[in-house]
């Protein structure tokens, strides 16, 4: 939370666009929420990717040596000290120290043409960690809904095969009482060994859409939820 806080002074201090600084500021408030758990809603499942994907420390540690390069622009026209010491050789005790100062007094407009570029280049850079988070919004909010769409899916193949196994059942007390053939329990048994396949394949795209989202979170996917 602390070094998010940092990042968005920094962007303030370098005039960069509020669009930037609140998506910054939205990391501050997910990175204080970020807890080792299941992602159940889309809030969980996106606090958990602006935390842990790589993306968006990459872009965020690209933007700091960028702005590393406005402070080595606005120190060179700065008084520059060196100093060194000198130690006389052949056990003599001589000690010979040297201080130099040195400082542009002219640079005809090359240092500050350097800071504006510098600072330029910054800005572009934080405006980019944006642009990084804008992506994992949108492959959270994409990877999310196939796992709802799945989760769907899923419950609909169950409550088909489920229907069938019931309608089985009782054609099987049919044919117990002369009221039904062995032909429509027969069939019966064929629609239910489909649906069983159809289960078996909703559960496995599932768990692929599930895989797919746990790899902007960071973490296994658990039961997940519409937002009410």
């Amino acid at each position: 939370m602390d070094h998010a806080m940092r990042c968005i002074c920094r962007l303030i201090a370098l005039g960069g666009h509020a669009i930037v600084a609140s998506f910054l500021f939205s990391v501050v408030f997910f990175d204080a929420q970020a807890e080792e758990s299941p992602a159940q809603t889309f809030q969980d499942a996106l606090r958990l990717a602006l935390v842990k994907d790589p993306r968006i420390a990459a872009s965020i540690a690209a933007a700091e040596a960028e702005e590393a390069r406005v402070t080595q622009a606005r120190t060179a026209g700065r008084l520059q000290v060196t100093s060194t010491l000198d130690v006389q050789a052949q056990g003599q005790d001589t000690q010979t120290a040297n201080l130099e100062l040195s400082q542009d007094i002219y640079s005809f407009g090359r240092i500050d043409s350097s800071i504006e570029a510098a600072l330029a280049r910054a800005t572009l850079a934080w405006i980019e960690v944006a642009r990084t988070g804008q992506d994992v919004f949108g492959d959270v909010a994409l990877s999310y809904a196939d796992v709802l769409q799945a989760d769907a899916l899923v419950a609909l193949q169950r409550s088909f095969r489920d229907e069938i196994a019931n309608r089985q059942e009782a054609v099987e007390g049919r044919l117990e009482a002369g009221l039904a053939s062995i032909t429509e329990v027969q069939a019966l048994g064929r629609l239910i060994a489909e649906a069983e396949v159809a289960v078996l394949s909703a559960e496995q795209e599932a768990i692929s859409a599930r895989l797919q989202l746990e790899r902007y979170t960071g973490i296994y996917v658990g039961r997940v939820r519409n937002q009410e």
